[in-house]
């Protein structure tokens, strides 16, 4: 399922120095965790000068549930709860494009979007680095920054489309970048569960109880 693609960043970012970046540090998750960007991939082939590449970002919620009183809470289409977002991509060399949507939950494991961002490259060879982070555009929240390079070089592909990243595979869980949690935040230990989730889920624990103790 992929959103409204919109041109031009609502939030200004220092530039990546050009050049290939390391990616141990990157944390692009929030809403304690369960809102996080699970997957950019970049082209393998390098791109021609002034030829376009095409990167496609996936954004995951992992969320059980959301708190009705939630600032960042939006509908959507499928009716359950969500979370408002803003996905940035921003290269180094030109405007950033973002995705606003609407991402809600799942029955089992995440709910996952996925997005594409085609950029037309420097017309001089060289790496290229493009950022992306996550926004709550109702409370202003954002997450931290991941990097990707991309190669331009002569004798290139004029359109290179993204099949992934082989070091995102293999850098930590399996599910792209290995920066994001699937688990909730009570289930996991690395994580703080934000105060809306905190009390979510203790509610849901005395509801259980109620139910447990009503049946005896």
């Amino acid at each position: 399922m992929e959103g409204s693609h919109m041109h031009g960043t609502s939030v200004l970012r220092q530039r990546a120095q050009t050049g290939p970046v390391a990616r141990q540090e990157e944390v692009t998750s929030i809403k304690g965790g369960n809102l996080f960007i699970s997957d950019i991939s970049v082209p393998y082939e390098d791109v021609a000068p002034g030829g376009t590449a095409i990167v496609k970002v996936t954004v995951s919620n992992g969320a059980l549930q959301i708190a009705p009183w939630d600032d960042d809470l939006c509908t959507p289409p499928d009716g359950a709860g969500g979370y408002e977002t803003i996905l940035h991509a921003d290269p180094e060399w030109a405007s950033g494009d973002i995705e606003q949507f609407c991402i809600g939950i799942a029955d089992i494991g995440a709910r996952d979007l996925t997005f594409e961002f085609p950029f037309q490259v420097p017309d001089t060879g060289d790496n290229y680095n493009i950022e992306f982070w996550l926004e709550l555009p109702n409370t202003g929240t954002m997450s931290g920054t991941a990097t990707r390079t991309v190669v331009v070089e002569e004798g290139g592909e004029e359109s290179a489309v993204a099949n992934g990243d082989e070091d995102d595979k293999e850098n930590g869980n399996g599910n792209g970048n290995g920066n994001g949690p699937i688990l909730p935040c009570i289930l996991d230990p690395n994580q703080e569960c934000e105060t809306v989730e905190t009390v979510g889920y203790a509610a849901i624990v005395v509801l259980l109880l109620f139910v447990v103790l009503s049946a005896r």
